[in-house]
């Protein structure tokens, strides 16, 4: 996703390992043709599609 620029690294966290923390850009938005983040499903949205699929 990186090569592809859909994310790109905002920082590190503080934590124990400083994990790298990630950021979407602009180019995942139109790639996914969404205006802004808050028109991503849910996590509970996901959850019921997925469980949806493996039903049929």
């Amino acid at each position: 996703m990186l090569s592809k620029s859909l994310i790109k690294i905002q920082g590190r966290d503080d934590s124990i390992g400083k994990a790298l923390l990630y950021k979407t850009t602009d180019d995942y938005l139109k790639h996914f043709g969404i205006s802004n983040l808050n028109e991503m499903p849910t996590p509970d949205e996901v959850t019921e599609l997925v469980e949806s699929e493996n039903l049929s």
